[in-house]
């Protein structure tokens, strides 16, 4: 791709399926059905962005903005209102760059630690990925000994230079800090909470009604949270009611300074600010699910919404469906075999066969509901289930395409900076789509490349080798 514009990205798609897929130009977008891309204004522009000039080609086009990069903006958001769980990003950032340019310093830290009998782990970069799991490893756990390495370079006399005793200066005073580290373990309760929201986001079987369940489980978790402490902060109550009062690890007695200082800074309070905040920017962000009517209809096809009476079931739905049928009228007169006039008559004969299915087995989930009766009743409710099946190609997330990125760094190393681009191409399709290692036929592999040209003479084909000792000796 030569540019970064709408223009050659929307070409490089283009040359992509023309290669790859053998299809012929702009045939893709027949049967698109929609586009999940991250938040940038070239994907996402309301007048020139991808999105924006797919779908003047494809009317039906359902345009998302990756979930789970949404959900990460959400939280950054949420921190920048409250400013005591900015000022702990902020520590995580500097304190990364202090240990991670400087081997020096990650060296005492790890020597630290095996003084007190603590195996230490480099600390992570909380700008690393969008995933909210990466914000809750950035998170200091190793206390103790980066508290002592912090005390050795301060100590009078330490061989340290001046920048690094002033900034262990700053870290020490918020090691040492209750609100600061209490704080610490209240954000660790609302990653765990953002963190299971966000691997239910970047799996390939979740659906948008799963998106719309688990975000409004994540909210009734934060209210919980408001008024009750979670795991972490527990422990951490727990330490210093082990420990008598404000001494934490090792006999290391906390401060107050930043509660006496600024009443704002009490944990408690701070707590439910970004508690808060996470919620409002949740509904704000994820409006859209409720808002877009195409989003909003396709409740409509999960039983978890459907009434329970039978008089009441029987009506139910119709208004989604036509919204749907106009929406994706188009797409669905291309496919063999549909029938718009049958789409009412099939629809209602196939609510009580997925409410039997549910009956006998609650425990399903929505994708394993649809897949079966996708297997067992095609021929029976075929125009209806091409809706389903419409639906159940929305995409939500970019997920795949940043596990593909995060293999191509891996793959193409410092030590592999010349692969060409057909051989990355197929390594990363080998990593992400091969099967396992423990399942791959290397007999195969070795045959195949012993007869794919001439080979060095003394390259004999895989298989068992003769004994090559003479029989005189």
């Amino acid at each position: 791709m030569e540019r970064g514009t709408a223009v050659a990205i929307i070409d490089a798609i283009d040359r992509a399926f023309q290669t790859e897929m053998n299809m012929a130009n702009n045939e893709w977008k027949q049967n698109l059905v929609g586009m999940a891309t991250d938040g940038a204004s070239v994907m996402v522009g309301a007048r020139s962005g991808v999105t924006t000039r797919v779908r003047q080609d494809v009317n039906h086009l359902v345009g998302i903005h990756c979930t789970a990069h949404k959900l990460e903006l959400c939280l950054k958001s949420a921190m920048k209102q409250s400013p005591s769980y900015s000022k702990i990003e902020d520590f995580l950032i500097h304190i990364f760059k202090f240990y991670n340019n400087s081997p020096r310093n990650f060296a005492a830290l790890k020597e630290a630690g095996n003084a007190h009998m603590i195996r230490v782990l480099k600390p992570s970069n909380v700008l690393g990925t969008r995933w909210i799991d990466h914000h809750k490893r950035a998170i200091i756990r190793d206390w103790l000994p980066n508290v002592t390495h912090m005390q050795d370079i301060v100590t009078p006399g330490s061989d340290h230079t001046n920048d690094s005793k002033n900034k262990a200066h700053g870290f020490l005073a918020n090691l040492k800090d209750f609100c600061f580290i209490k704080s610490m373990y209240i954000l660790l309760d609302v990653y765990r909470n953002l963190g299971r929201l966000s691997l239910l986001f970047q799996r390939n079987d979740t659906s948008l009604q799963s998106v719309k369940n688990g975000i409004q489980q994540a909210i009734d978790n934060f209210r919980v949270l408001a008024e009750n402490p979670g795991p972490s902060e527990t422990e951490f109550n727990e330490i210093l009611a082990a420990n008598g009062g404000m001494n934490f690890h090792g006999g290391i007695t906390l401060n107050e300074t930043q509660r006496r200082r600024d009443q704002n800074a009490d944990p408690e309070l701070s707590k439910v600010m970004l508690i808060n905040a996470c919620i409002d920017q949740i509904n704000t962000r994820f409006r859209s699910f409720d808002d877009d009517p195409i989003l909003d209809a396709t409740k409509v096809f999960d039983p978890s919404n459907w009434p329970q009476n039978r008089d009441a079931l029987r009506t139910y739905g119709v208004a989604q469906i036509n919204t749907l049928v106009t929406n994706f009228r188009d797409l669905l007169r291309r496919q063999p075999d549909f029938s718009e006039d049958d789409v009412a008559l099939e629809w209602t004969g196939l609510k009580p066969v997925v409410s039997a299915i549910v009956n006998v087995d609650p425990r399903l989930r929505f994708l394993d509901i649809w897949q079966r009766v996708l297997r067992q009743n095609l021929a029976e409710f075929h125009s209806i289930l091409l809706i389903v099946k419409i639906v159940l190609l929305i995409p939500i997330h970019t997920s795949e395409c940043e596990r593909g990125f995060s293999v191509m760094g891996r793959i193409k190393s410092d030590w592999r900076a010349t692969l060409n681009t057909d051989t990355l191409s197929d390594l990363i399709r080998i990593a992400l789509d091969g099967p396992r290692l423990e399942d791959f036929d290397l007999r195969r592999a070795i045959e195949r490349w012993f007869r794919s040209c001439q080979r060095h003479p003394y390259i004999l084909p895989y298989g068992q080798r003769e004994d090559s000792s003479s029989d005189d000796e």
